[in-house]
C-alpha cells in the first residue's frame, strides 16, 4: 500500500508535489519540441529512457517532464521506476534539482513502498536522492533517506 496519512517521513513530507504541481507541468506538451520528441519516441521506443535523459540535459526539461508524466501511468509497474529516475536525473542534468525531487514525491504518492524503494544502479530512488540531498541538501535529510531505505534492504546498493 501507500504511506498512510501522518507515516511519511518529514523528508518526504518536502519533496511532496504541490497542489497543481503535475497539471502544470502537463501544459508543457503543447510545446512545439514536445511534439517532436514524442514522435522520436514513437519512432524509437526503446530508446525513449536515452532520449528523455538527452533532451533534458540540452535544455529541454519541460517536455522531458510533461511527457513522463503524460504517459508514466500506462507502463508496467516495473518499468514506472526506470522512467521516474531517469526523467529525475534528466532535470538534475539541467540544474533543476526542485523539480527532480517533486517528481520523486510524485513517484512516491504513486507508489507502494516496496516499488519506491526498489531498483538498482540508474533505477535507484535512494541513490538519486543521496546524490541531490549531498549536493543540494543537507545531512539531516541523507539521515533521514537512510534512515527509511533501512527498511527495505535492496534500495542501499
Amino acid at each position: 500500500g501507500k504511506y498512510e496519512a501522518g507515516l511519511m517521513p518529514m523528508w518526504g513530507q518536502s519533496i511532496a508535489p504541490t497542489h497543481g504541481w503535475r497539471e502544470s507541468c502537463l501544459g508543457a506538451t503543447r510545446l512545439p519540441r514536445a511534439n517532436a520528441l514524442q514522435e522520436l519516441l514513437e519512432i524509437f521506443p526503446e530508446d525513449r529512457q536515452s532520449m528523455l535523459k538527452v533532451a533534458g540535459e540540452h535544455g529541454n526539461w519541460r517536455e522531458v517532464l510533461a511527457l513522463h508524466l503524460q504517459s508514466v501511468d500506462d507502463m508496467p509497474a516495473e518499468e514506472r521506476g526506470e522512467s521516474y529516475c531517469n526523467t529525475a536525473r534528466a532535470l538534475v542534468g539541467a540544474q533543476h534539482w526542485q523539480h527532480a525531487l517533486r517528481l520523486i514525491g510524485d513517484f512516491r504518492e504513486r507508489a507502494s513502498p516496496a516499488l519506491f524503494w526498489s531498483g538498482e544502479g540508474d533505477r535507484s530512488v535512494c541513490q538519486l536522492l543521496l546524490s541531490i540531498h549531498s549536493r543540494w541538501g543537507s545531512w539531516k535529510e541523507i539521515m533521514e533517506v537512510l534512515q527509511e531505505a533501512q527498511l527495505y534492504p535492496d534500495a542501499v546498493t
